[in-house]
């Protein structure tokens, strides 16, 4: 998976984003909303960050890493539902039910999975739940998180778009 965390305006942006969204998932699953399901370790995607850290702790190489343990489904970590590496935990995984794509952040799991519908309640009314991955537009995600926007001096203001 590409990067999507460099030093471009959209960089900048997700990784706040993601910062602000790992708070909520926290906030959220400590009045006790996640189920504990897996569904989060079904498909892991380990950014370049994660996969250092996580070397470094198991004292394992990135070669080993890279041939016997990304790209497993469900996560090698996994174990009787449990992670092994839980406070090691990629990005991805600490901020499930959000997913990142390249073009964007997406809630999943709204409907299936306790966390998602409770973070979804705090943004829209339950009546409006309709499908299982909702697109929330960036705009009213960053207005819901408190983020500073790209009319703000705080952000530099991309001009390609």
């Amino acid at each position: 998976m590409k990067n999507i965390f460099n030093s471009t305006y959209f960089g900048i942006k997700m990784r706040a984003l993601v910062d602000r969204v790992l708070k909520i998932c926290e906030e959220v699953s400590s009045i006790g909303a996640c189920a504990k399901c897996g569904k989060c370790c079904e498909s892991p995607i380990f950014l370049p960050e994660d996969r250092e850290r996580i070397c470094k702790h198991l004292n394992i190489s990135k070669t080993y890493f890279e041939k016997h343990l990304a790209g497993r489904k469900p996560c090698p970590f996994l174990e009787n539902n449990i992670c092994k590496i839980y406070s090691l935990r990629p990005i991805v995984c600490r901020i499930y039910p959000f997913q990142l794509f390249n073009h964007g952040l997406f809630l999943v799991g709204v409907g299936s999975c306790r966390l998602a519908t409770e973070i979804y309640r705090k943004i829209y009314d339950e009546n409006r739940i309709k499908s299982n991955i909702v697109k929330i537009p960036l705009i009213e995600l960053e207005k819901f998180l408190h983020i500073k926007g790209a009319n703000n001096r705080h952000m530099p203001k991309n001009k390609k778009f």
